[in-house]
């Protein structure tokens, strides 16, 4: 069985089923891909850090329910003890061999705070011993590198709603 893990965005193209001007087509492409998880019998992993992004964009009386929806689909991981004893490790070797300061002043211009969740979302797969991450996030590839494999979602054929004409 492979074991992966999403970030936020596969959530809120999936399960929110919203996308940004540009991005409509990450719908449909994303929900195939999760039928094709259950199809091939891999094991999803939410790491809590994308649970509580994602309900950023949630009311907060939806928050429940939302989570309740999650854990019937996913396997949320919470961010513990081993994720953190990963998660310092990772950010001292970005520190010192440059990373973290080419990341946040070149082109991707990534916070520190986005940085750190990107590095704790990182730290819960490797930690959790997953194959690989599944992000569009160019910033979380790059913190990445070769200690996780990150790719985006595969573009499959799916089949939309087609008019047939006779």
């Amino acid at each position: 069985m492979k074991r992966i893990c999403i970030d936020t965005q596969l959530l809120i193209w999936g399960v929110q089923g919203h996308a940004s001007a540009g991005q409509e087509e990450m719908v449909p492409r994303t929900k195939a891909f999760f039928e094709d998880c259950v199809k091939t019998k891999s094991s999803i992993m939410v790491p809590s850090v994308v649970v509580g992004e994602f309900l950023m964009g949630i009311e907060p009386d939806n928050h429940a329910a939302t989570i309740k929806r999650l854990q019937d689909s996913f396997i949320l991981q919470p961010y513990d003890s081993l994720a953190a004893a990963v998660f310092a490790k990772l950010w001292q070797r970005r520190k010192e061999s440059g990373l973290l300061g080419r990341i946040r002043t070149e082109s991707l211009r990534a916070t520190r705070s986005e940085l750190k969740a990107d590095c704790m979302i990182i730290a819960t797969a490797i930690a959790r011993k997953v194959d690989i991450i599944y992000s569009h996030d160019v910033g979380l590839k790059k913190f990445a590198g070769n200690d996780i494999k990150v790719i985006e979602i595969p573009q499959n054929e799916y089949q939309t709603d087609l008019p047939l004409q006779y």
